[in-house]
């Protein structure tokens, strides 16, 4: 009697599926009681903290989603190119070098803004005082992008899937005024992994991560 390969390799393939959902519910739930090492894929950190809102959306895209222009990727993602955002690490230190070395710590923020946009640095400052300014017992910081290495080691993400759901350390998020007024109140953004995006409405993430919502941008004119 004669052996049905391609039926034996097909519930293999199921049974392999099948073993990788119960250990993805598994770790979800070793997170929920706690165990934040259960969830070392970035991804799945994501999915786990995101599930609180019901309005997410996840959407794989091709490798070549980032040689594309804006439009082309909101044809992808099927939304207008204002709704697309990116999740930016900024530091804050008391403003020099000396300070830095001084043994007082830098202080950090993830700052949600959109494509079509480009930071005020000055907004941005004095937002970024309002809310960190004295924790460190600084009077002043001055805030920069945070390096790319030191991006990956606090997030766990990396570039171009960085995302405010499922970062490793707790930081403030804040989201740009301009995001929150869209017409559609719904955006696009990082999902843990350079070719997936997740979607959400401003008010899933604002509840969902206790965003503050500030006026911390300015119109762009070029693409980035």
């Amino acid at each position: 009697m004669s052996v049905n390969v391609q039926s034996m390799t097909s519930a293999e393939v199921a049974l392999q599926r099948l073993q990788d959902l119960e250990a993805r519910v598994a770790t979800i739930l070793r997170a929920q009681q706690g165990d934040k090492a259960a969830l070392t894929d970035p991804v799945e950190r994501v999915k786990a903290e995101a599930q609180k809102c019901l309005s997410a959306r996840f959407k794989w895209v091709e490798p070549t989603y980032y040689d594309k222009s804006l439009e082309e990727r909101a044809t992808i993602l099927r939304c207008h190119p204002r709704q697309l955002t990116k999740s930016l690490l900024f530091k804050g230190n008391a403003g020099s070098e000396a300070a830095d070395s001084s043994g007082a710590a830098p202080v950090y923020m993830m700052v949600i803004v959109q494509y079509l946009a480009k930071i005020n640095l000055k907004l941005l400052q004095e937002v970024g005082n309002a809310l960190l300014a004295g924790r460190q017992g600084q009077k002043r910081l001055s805030f920069a992008l945070a390096p790319d290495e030191e991006g990956l080691a606090l997030t766990g993400f990396p570039h171009n899937g960085v995302s405010p759901f499922g970062s490793l350390c707790r930081v403030p998020m804040v989201l740009s005024s301009a995001i929150a007024e869209l017409p559609e109140q719904f955006l696009w953004m990082g999902g843990g992994h350079t070719d997936l995006k997740i979607g959400v409405s401003v008010q899933d993430l604002v509840r969902a991560l206790n965003a503050h919502v500030a006026d911390v941008s300015e119109p762009r004119d070029d693409e980035e």
